[in-house]
């Protein structure tokens, strides 16, 4: 009986993993339909959309419900087996010690000892089968977290470099795709040099890999060939901590937790005077802002900083990089669709970042007021470096650069016509 108890509770469990595996499955279904459903709810509401996406809610909860029911119906019989197992072993065990107590082979006292024994032995068995669903939840759980614990982390030497000589940026014919390293490159034979002291721009069409350039400088990943040093060491050689310490990014989309402006600043160097602090706001032109909120300092900026507007937001994230005091300097796009007030503030605390010669500082932009304030451009096209030289060189070539910069020239001549439109069939 503990043979067929144990063959059960076996198939039981094999049951049970595959119910399980699904089941979880559909809970993470929806709960990224509700997390996706709450913070879409401006642009739903702005779209007339909510009844929409309240359906895709309702489509993964039915989904959720049947894979629940499913997994009753399918496990039901398995589950009565184990039980049934446990209490006929015991009638039987009962059955036997009575009918050799009737026949004197068995004691008395041996046949109460008998039955105890067997009654505490089945318990435990269909106890043990019991937990298996609980074991079954928690190694899907655990399977999931090592998923996440195999991925392969970035190659690190024996002997990592942890002094940084200088600042200067060189690219040598880096190759870089997301994924699989068969996938269409984003980046391709790319070869360029950002001297120390200097400001460089990267401009290009949307998806040319601007971004992907300035991670690979930070090394949020590694270059599938060819290599990216700084300071003549490649980046793969540094010491991961030391390498982004000496490295600020100022993100296009400024994250702020949920804290004060001056723990948000401290993130930056949570050892920092409090005259550190206030000199890097200044340069930011964040003095502005704190001198005209009621608890200054002390204002809770909310979640994500939704207390803040956009430029308010771009400039704490600018005084971080003050505070820091980084020998590189990356910028994504600091002053796209910001008011005209915020945008000058910004634009006037990069150049003061690009003002240091030691730092060299890496710009993501199209607008003329950030590109007047670099030392030499990079174009990028279609993954691969198009032209690189100085403003006034790339101007008189004609080419991307130009392109750009006469683009922006005629919308700025662009004038909104006060009358009315005329449609024609």
């Amino acid at each position: 009986f503990a043979v067929s108890l144990t063959m059960t509770g076996g198939f039981k469990w094999l049951l049970n993993n595959s119910i399980e595996e699904e089941l979880a499955a559909a809970t993470r279904e929806i709960a990224g339909k509700a997390v996706e459903f709450g913070c879409a709810q401006p642009v739903l509401r702005a779209a007339g959309k909510e009844t929409r996406a309240d359906s895709r809610m309702r489509q993964a909860i039915d989904e959720h419900r049947r894979v629940f029911q499913n997994g009753l119906n399918t496990s039901i019989l398995p589950h009565l087996g184990c039980m049934a197992v446990p209490a006929c072993a015991f009638v039987i065990a009962f059955i036997i010690g009575i009918y050799l107590l009737i026949h004197g082979s068995l004691p008395l006292a041996d046949a109460v000892v008998l039955f105890v024994l067997a009654a505490r032995y089945v318990q435990l068995l269909g106890s043990a089968v019991e937990k298996s669903s609980i074991l079954n939840a928690v190694s899907n759980s655990l399977n999931r977290v090592q998923h996440i614990l195999c991925v392969s982390p970035l190659q690190s030497c024996h002997e990592s470099v942890t002094v940084m000589k200088n600042a200067e940026i060189e690219f040598c014919d880096v190759t870089f795709s997301y994924g699989n390293n068969n996938d269409k490159p984003v980046l391709s034979n790319v070869s360029f040099v950002c001297p120390q002291g200097s400001t460089t721009a990267l401009i290009g069409a949307s998806g040319t890999g601007k971004t992907t350039v300035t991670k690979l400088i930070a090394r949020f990943f590694d270059v599938n060939a060819g290599s990216v040093k700084i300071g003549g060491i490649d980046v793969r050689d540094y010491d991961h901590t030391s390498l982004l310490r000496n490295i600020a990014v100022i993100f296009q989309d400024v994250y702020l937790f949920d804290g004060t402006i001056e723990e948000n600043l401290r993130l930056a160097r949570p050892d920092a005077a409090q005259e550190q602090i206030e000199a890097a706001a200044r340069s930011a032109r964040l003095d502005e802002v704190i001198d005209r909120l009621p608890k200054g300092w002390q204002t809770q900026v909310g979640q994500t900083g939704a207390m803040l507007s956009g430029g308010e937001r771009q400039r704490v994230s600018i005084a971080r990089a003050f505070l820091k005091n980084a020998s590189i300097v990356i910028i994504d796009e600091a002053v796209s669709a910001l008011d005209a007030q915020n945008e000058q503030a910004i634009c006037d605390a990069i150049a003061d970042l690009s003002a240091d010669s030691m730092r060299t500082v890496i710009i993501i932009a199209h607008h003329p007021s950030i590109l007047a304030a670099a030392d030499r451009v990079v174009a990028l096209d279609n993954g691969r470096v198009a032209e690189t030289g100085t403003p006034e060189e790339l101007l008189r070539s004609g080419g991307v650069y130009a392109n750009l910069y006469n683009q922006y020239e005629r919308a700025r001549g662009l004038r909104i016509n006060k009358h009315p439109l005329t449609f024609y069939d």
